[in-house]
């Protein structure tokens, strides 16, 4: 049953990483197709409300309580589009529904970026996966304070949000070529301290000092191949303790 939850959560946060844009592109279609229709319905059905070549040049108008120039203005368009008082009406009323389609439109918007930035937010994770969590945490930073630890837990939770790393705990920290605890067998021999899991469970409740890291890199105890590859290919954003943070 746990195991089907997960796969459940996992999938969640695949989904909502890749839905919302998509989305959002069918709501700004429908739309565009309602005010289309609405205005369809009312200028196409209606040879009156047409463009004409030739202009009425003896329409009389004489709005009631206008100021001449309104007078004049309205009546040239009046000549032009052969419209009535009751066709300009029908205009405004047009333009209302369509001004309160494009509000409902982005609210809806809203929303739905609203949901996925809080689905994709939640860190979804087994007990197995905690586990792991706090082992590459403890692995890559049991020297660090606090704030060291907690920036290594960011940094794996920032790559579960990405498109350009996997979905899940397990599959970031199992990732080919990237955490070298994984490499060289330390991830399963380290000892977990409370101060980690302290850490752990305070990035887990949204304490984040990241900056939004990809990366990151003991300068002093990377190849020089792989400090390298980071100075060439990254952008560099910070550094707390031994660590540099990189984006």
């Amino acid at each position: 049953m746990l195991t089907f939850c997960s796969f459940l959560q996992s999938l969640l946060v695949k989904v909502t990483k890749k839905v919302y844009h998509k989305s959002a592109i069918m709501i700004v279609g429908v739309v565009i197709v309602a005010v289309l229709t609405v205005a369809g319905g009312i200028f196409g059905g209606s040879e009156r409300n047409a463009l004409t070549v030739h202009a009425e040049t003896s329409l009389e108008i004489k709005p009631e309580g206008r100021p001449t120039e309104e007078i004049a203005l309205l009546t040239e368009a009046k000549i032009h589009f052969q419209l009535t008082d009751s066709d300009i009406i029908e205009k405004e009323k047009i333009k209302a529904v369509t001004e309160q389609i494009a509000r409902i439109a982005v609210e809806e918007l809203s929303l739905q970026e609203a949901a996925a930035t809080q689905a994709t937010t939640a860190i979804q994770y087994t007990a197995k996966e905690y586990e792991v969590l706090t082992r590459i945490v403890q692995a890559e930073s049991g020297g660090c304070d606090i704030k060291g630890r907690i920036l290594i837990a960011n940094v794996i939770f920032n790559r579960i949000r990405s498109e350009e790393f996997p979905d899940t705990v397990t599959e970031v920290v199992y990732q080919k070529s990237q955490f070298s605890p994984v490499s060289d067998g330390s991830l399963k021999k380290c000892k977990v301290t409370p101060e980690t899991i302290e850490a752990v469970d305070r990035a887990l409740a949204g304490e984040d000092y990241s900056q939004g890291a990809l990366y990151f890199m003991n300068r002093k105890l990377s190849s020089s191949r792989n400090v390298s590859w980071f100075d060439r290919n990254l952008t560099y954003l910070f550094q707390y303790d031994r660590h540099e943070f990189f984006k």
